[in-house]
């Protein structure tokens, strides 16, 4: 689950600290938040095994008087290893996306390609963007850890959620570009 969180000016890192101490409270490892730059200020990636647990979060995700704003999206990870049938470096588990910043594409399918590739357009998508971000981290001597991609299905009006973990936002900007020309 993809949590987003709009905050009152100047409170974004007070509510982060906040929220990543009362996820320690809840289990011995805090879910990833990340300051963002956009409408909404956090986001919050959570993993469920069970779906049922889902709702429950949705109705108890307001805990701060900062917070005034709260957008969940139900998605499912794609497992690293699915992608070309290789543990591809560039896509981890979304528990260990460590850079500090963080950059989110909803991607839409164009309906052409899903007429043409029915259940396949995703993945060739995918397949396509992980070349692309092969492409990118050599052509600017990036590091595999300076440089990731997480790939998550979405219950909802687009197919892929993109998530870009990079140490510069320059980085983020500059692939997202790139993804934004190809789809």
């Amino acid at each position: 689950m993809l949590t987003f969180r709009r905050t009152h000016k100047g409170k974004e890192k007070e509510v982060a600290e906040a929220l990543v101490n009362k996820l320690m409270d809840e289990s011995s490892i805090p879910d990833p938040t990340f300051i963002t730059f956009g409408q909404y200020d956090l986001v919050t990636l959570k993993e469920y095994t069970d779906l049922r647990k889902f709702r429950k979060a949705t109705l108890s995700n307001r805990p701060f008087h900062e917070v005034y704003n709260t957008n969940s999206h139900a998605c499912f990870s794609w497992a690293p290893q699915s992608i070309n049938g290789v543990n591809e470096v560039l896509t981890p588990p979304l528990s260990e996306l460590i850079n500090p910043l963080m950059g989110v594409c909803f991607l839409k399918i164009d309906p052409n390609h899903l007429h043409t590739l029915g259940i396949h357009a995703e993945s060739s998508l995918v397949e396509t963007l992980v070349e692309q971000a092969r492409t990118f981290r050599e052509k600017l001597k990036l590091q595999t850890a300076d440089f990731q991609l997480a790939f998550l299905g979405c219950f909802g009006w687009c197919e892929i959620i993109l998530l870009i973990s990079a140490r510069s936002a320059q980085v983020i900007h500059q692939f997202s570009s790139l993804v934004r020309d190809l789809v």
